[in-house]
């Protein structure tokens, strides 16, 4: 027995050593790209969150010339109990299906962002917990048939929520293999608006009515049964939630969706392995906070691309500030989900580590000859 925990207590400090290591690694990157970003030909800082996020990049891969071109889009679907019992959503639970089945068609919102922007080497759209089956959705990764409903139970059972958390591991460790840099991560899931405010109610000790929005589309008298629910969910879960701060995984357990936690799962694996997460809106947001609380180093990974008109996503936003991710570069009022802001910010990740290493420097720049007289000025693409 003492032969064991000394080896546990090793490997312990090996991983400790081995942490240690990387972040001095990450460090020096960082401040490597930082003097080349200086001495590029602009005045300082003029590139603004490109700066920040290139910096951030350099860091999370321990390289000062950070790369950013190899993007993975996983669109994570499961259906939710609440649903099934409390009116929550203008929607039927059917519609979860129905949008993953357009998602993989490449029709959804989520799709054609990827389409538009291109440079997304590997698409999926990933059934974690939906009542049916969608076409074209990886099906060998469902974990239950959806959530029961917070109201009355928790929502998953403990083997549902590691399961559902190794879905998300899985996935980010298949796009490893891929050699990708970054990954978008999206949720389809009627009613997980309700749950992700219920979650962030619970770790952030805020009320209900603050945390609570139109989702999917609620008029007023919505809005305050959602919050109504939400309420009930964290009474329900008192003993829960009380403790939320030691214990976000039981927190998750309770109140989460399948969906949401496969995102914890990615968020987590993405951090060891050096993978950036393009961050989505109020659903992906809460996520990554879950991640952010049960493993602080989470937060390196995290680029968050838009604010949303969801009350609670501007408060999910300011938590993760708090632990050093930047703010948002879009805020355009997107609440689609789907991963379809984070989408649109693959283009700005992109230029962010080809400024680090196309853009000329300041001496580079002034060393260039004048035109000649009598030479015609000629232009062209540079790339």
């Amino acid at each position: 027995m003492a032969t064991c925990e000394s080896k546990d207590v090793d490997e312990v400090e090996r991983r400790t050593k081995a942490m240690e290591k990387e972040e001095e690694r990450g460090k020096a990157a960082m401040e490597e790209c930082a003097k080349m970003l200086e001495e590029k030909a602009q005045p300082k800082g003029a590139l603004g969150t490109l700066e920040t996020w290139a910096k951030r990049l350099a860091k999370l891969q321990c390289r000062a010339v950070p790369q950013a071109s190899q993007f993975a889009y996983a669109c994570f679907c499961a259906d939710h109990g609440l649903v099934e019992t409390q009116v929550c959503t203008p929607y039927p639970s059917s519609v979860t299906q129905k949008v993953a089945t357009a998602l993989a068609a490449g029709g959804a919102g989520g799709a054609v962002m990827c389409a538009t922007v291109g440079r997304v080497r590997h698409f999926r759209v990933v059934d974690v917990g939906m009542l049916r089956p969608a076409n074209g959705c990886d099906l060998d990764t469902r974990v239950a048939c959806g959530t029961k409903s917070i109201v009355q139970e928790c929502a998953m059972n403990a083997e549902e929520c590691a399961k559902a958390l190794d879905v998300g591991r899985r996935t980010i460790a298949d796009f490893v293999k891929e050699e990708i840099h970054a990954v978008v991560l999206g949720e389809v899931g009627i009613g997980n608006t309700t749950s992700s405010s219920a979650l962030l109610a619970a770790l952030t000790r805020r009320r209900p009515v603050q945390v609570c929005g139109r989702g999917s589309g609620l008029d007023d008298i919505g809005v305050e049964r959602k919050a109504k629910v939400v309420e009930m969910a964290l009474h329900r879960h008192r003993s829960i939630v009380k403790s939320a701060s030691e214990s976000p995984m039981k927190v998750l357990q309770a109140l989460g969706g399948l969906e949401i936690a496969a995102m914890v799962g990615a968020v987590l694996q993405a951090r060891e392995d050096s993978v950036a997460v393009l961050v989505d809106g109020f659903i992906a947001t809460v996520a990554a906070l879950v991640a952010v609380r049960v493993d602080p180093r989470s937060a390196d990974c995290l680029f968050l691309t838009t604010r949303c008109p969801e009350p609670g996503h501007a408060i999910a936003l300011t938590e993760l500030m708090k632990f050093g991710v930047p703010k948002p570069p879009l805020d355009m009022d997107m609440r689609l989900g789907e991963g379809s802001a984070a989408a649109l910010c693959i283009p700005i990740m992109a230029a962010a580590a080809n400024v680090v290493s196309n853009m000329m420097t300041l001496s580079e720049a002034l060393s260039l000859p004048d035109k000649e007289e009598g030479t015609t000025a000629r232009s062209g693409r540079i790339f």
